[in-house]
């Protein structure tokens, strides 16, 4: 089952072969003169180096337009990231029923 992504919250696709506790780590620390934590909600599908984590502020949800370039900067930079990626919301367009 995919993890359940919340609206309004902000969330980052991550590729690595490195464990997801390690990562959740590394990042638990002060980044732009806030604590920032990483969150582990889990794989993308099958693949296994693509993960999922939700960023909190203090442990409190961050909007995903707030979300400021210092906090992918720094995820970039652990050792054994390859491509970090900001999720974006999209509601789905539904199609009419005949």
């Amino acid at each position: 089952m995919p993890p359940e992504l919340i609206p309004g919250h902000a969330y980052l696709r991550v590729s690595s072969a490195t464990a997801p506790d390690t990562l959740t780590g590394a990042l638990s620390s002060s980044v732009d003169g806030s604590t920032v934590q990483l969150t582990y909600r889990g794989q993308v599908g099958e693949l296994a180096d693509e993960h999922i984590y939700e960023v909190t502020n203090s442990g409190k949800a961050i909007d995903p337009s707030l979300l400021d370039a210092g906090v992918v900067n720094a995820v970039k930079s652990v050792p054994g990231v390859k491509e970090v990626e900001v999720l974006v919301h999209k509601q789905r367009a539904r199609r009419d029923e005949f």
